[in-house]
């Protein structure tokens, strides 16, 4: 039996090709690398919920976990890594929406609003590490059709 298509596309995808094209600084990926100090500085797109509105429009509720590598010192660098979330942030409240994007299955996802839940802050990341992570919360709504 052959599946029908699916109703929404990747979000998380859509994410990751929107935060590359926007050049916010760094790589933009779903998964934290197990070589994370020889990647930095980078961006953790998680999706982890959200709900359909109707069978168009669904709210996405995601976090953007930015890492950066210490300064010229050795020091964790949490100056740039505040700015950088701070950049991510920006995008994200007043870049994004209207970006337009097809995956791969041929689902045209749109930006159609964005809102802040948690403003960027410093999270755990690993005590022995110079590595900083600034981390926050978003909601959008994207309109998939395909």
């Amino acid at each position: 039996m052959t599946q029908p298509p699916p109703l929404y596309g990747d979000v998380a995808a859509l994410l990751v090709h929107a935060l590359t094209t926007a050049d916010v600084g760094g790589e933009i990926t779903t998964r934290r690398p197990a070589d994370l100090a020889t990647r930095v500085p980078l961006t953790v797109v998680s999706v982890f919920g959200g709900a359909e509105i109707n069978p168009a429009q669904e709210h996405v509720r995601f976090d953007l976990d930015h890492y950066v590598g210490p300064d010229v010192d050795g020091n964790p660098d949490d100056t740039n890594a505040r700015l950088g979330a701070e950049a991510l942030r920006r995008w994200v409240l007043r870049d994004a929406i209207g970006f337009t994007w097809t995956d791969p299955e041929g689902i045209t996802m749109t930006i159609t609003n964005a809102r802040g839940i948690s403003r960027p802050t410093e999270r755990p990341y690993d005590d022995d590490s110079p590595i900083v992570r600034y981390g926050a919360a978003y909601g959008l709504k994207v309109t998939s059709r395909g």
